[in-house]
């Protein structure tokens, strides 16, 4: 008795496996959101830097982002949903390309103690707030 395999159950199982492997994939790939409900902390101690690309923050309270210690953050095309959007503090880097940003109880960015926190094409809604030495651009009428 051979143990070799018929070659027409070996093209019928390529076939199958083939199937399974492309009804699985889009599957995984459903599964796999960028999707965050609390808030993210960046507190480097030196040169860290985190990027989000294409994330959702969705914070019921608290800031989307707390960021400090000369962190730097990168969000591109991010959608940012938070009672007080982003908080940046000594000597953090916040830069925010395109997407949205939205203080939904009024405070958008919190800036303070050299902080720069910098938008470039990006939706900004809610008040900006910054003290001492921090920088906040490019969030056009945004906080008037």
């Amino acid at each position: 008795m051979s143990n070799r395999a018929d070659p027409a159950i070996r093209t019928a199982t390529r076939g199958a496996l083939a199937l399974l492997v492309l009804v699985a994939l889009p599957l995984v790939l459903v599964g796999c959101e960028n999707r965050v409900s609390s808030t993210r902390q960046c507190l480097g101690n030196g040169n860290t830097t985190m990027r989000y690309d294409g994330y959702t923050f969705e914070i019921e309270s608290g800031p989307a982002l707390e960021v400090a210690g000369n962190c730097h953050v990168i969000l591109t095309n991010c959608t940012v949903h938070a009672p007080e959007g982003i908080h940046a503090a000594e000597d953090a880097v916040v830069t925010m390309r395109g997407g949205t940003l939205t203080g939904t109880r009024g405070l958008a960015v919190k800036a303070s103690d050299n902080a720069r926190v910098t938008f470039e094409g990006t939706q900004v809604s809610g008040a900006l707030q910054k003290s001492g030495a921090a920088q906040i651009t490019g969030a056009g009428d945004a906080g008037l």
